[in-house]
């Protein structure tokens, strides 16, 4: 992430990309921990908050389906389900 364009999101800042890229080949711990800092602060400006984990999906199913299996990111796979 943030590393380069991505046509799945379209984000595009040279800036932010240079400040990952950057920080991925420094080699000393606290020099690489600085340089991620300093990424981060870029990055914040268009996400000021990225979360680290969500609440489980609301999905019901009637009694007579077999549901799938639910994930934690909302990507279940509805190929699963079937009925009983």
């Amino acid at each position: 992430w943030f590393a380069g364009p991505d046509k799945q999101w379209g984000f595009k800042d040279q800036k932010v990309f240079d400040a990952v890229n950057a920080a991925s080949k420094v080699t000393d711990p606290a020099a690489r921990t600085a340089a991620y800092q300093k990424a981060n602060e870029a990055i914040a400006e268009y996400a000021p908050g990225v979360p680290i984990s969500s609440s489980p999906p609301a999905i019901a199913f009637a009694k007579n389906v077999n549901p799938p299996k639910v994930s934690p990111l909302t990507q279940e796979n509805f190929a699963e389900v079937s009925f009983k």
